[in-house]
């Protein structure tokens, strides 16, 4: 069982401290980002970071929904065992967030579903996984604007985009195909081929398709990196860190000459620190040309 749904009843304080360390245990290449996520951080910022990654961490563990369901179940009735549920149920009251909405995400992933033909479809089926991470994030934080909306959307498909970069040979090995088969009709690659050609350096009908899914995370992200003017200087910061993190995952991908095998994505912390330091100096989007300059 996962250490945030042990139903052993701990206190706030605990809870938060477990949530912390799943973080922590998430974000292993991004240690520093894991660690900010800390006591400067408000308790409802920590709480939704770690439900909506335990979702995530479920879904690669190949667990149903019924896990995340006990937990709505529990804060329906208002007796929280776990540490998630504890940490989530203030915030889930002081901001009246959608239970429904929240266990949407699992829904979504857990749907039966065939391939994506097209890009938009594909897209749609992204939105609904972030849509309600979104939402929540921004309502706990006071940004009710539409513009701050668009802009949040638009980082959390680029992250999403990144993810599934990160996660494509496995979510392949498991026939989870997040590409559109409209271009790998395109590239003339089927899904039965696909496995060995993300890996070969001399498959460029792989290494066109991942080229063109790291082209769209990259401008997902470029489209909303403003938003981290809108937050202040440091949480703008923190959040531009993580970002510069996942674009250079993207980077990585591009240097490696879109290859995307069972080894993963190449990492490092030369580039972990480089991206703290530029974060730390300024906000600014690393795109050329982006909104930000």
């Amino acid at each position: 069982m996962h250490e945030l749904l042990i139903p052993d009843r701990p206190t706030r304080q605990e809870a938060a401290e477990r949530c912390r360390r799943a973080l922590r245990e998430r974000w292993r290449g991004a240690s520093l980002a894991a660690r900010a996520l800390g006591r400067s951080v408000p308790e409802e910022v920590l709480a939704l970071v770690s439900w909506f990654e335990l979702l995530r961490a479920l879904d690669e563990e190949e667990r149903g929904v019924e896990e995340a369901r006990g937990v709505v179940r529990d804060l329906e009735e208002g007796e929280p065992r776990s540490a998630i549920a504890v940490l989530l149920r203030p915030t889930v009251s002081r901001y009246s967030l959608s239970l429904l909405d929240l266990l949407a995400p699992a829904h979504e992933r857990a749907r039966p579903r065939g391939v994506f033909d097209t890009r938009s479809e594909l897209v749609r089926h992204a939105r609904r996984l972030v849509d309600p991470e979104v939402r929540a994030l921004l309502r706990v934080l006071g940004m009710t604007g539409e513009r701050d909306e668009v802009l949040a959307r638009s980082l959390a498909l680029g992250l999403q985009g990144v993810r599934w970069i990160r996660r494509l040979p496995v979510d392949v090995a498991r026939g989870r195909i997040h590409l559109p088969m409209d271009e790998l009709r395109s590239a003339d690659l089927n899904v039965f081929e696909l496995p060995d050609a993300l890996d070969h350096k001399d498959d460029l009908r792989a290494r066109r398709i991942v080229a063109d899914e790291v082209q769209w995370a990259r401008g997902e992200l470029a489209k909303g990196w403003p938003l981290t003017r809108e937050l202040g200087w440091r949480r703008g910061r923190l959040l531009a860190f993580w970002l510069r993190w996942n674009a250079a995952t993207l980077s990585a991908v591009e240097a490696n000459g879109y290859r995307v095998g069972p080894r993963g994505v190449p990492a490092g912390w030369l580039r972990l620190g480089a991206c703290a330091v530029a974060a730390a100096a300024s906000p600014r989007s690393p795109f050329r040309g982006s909104a930000q300059g």
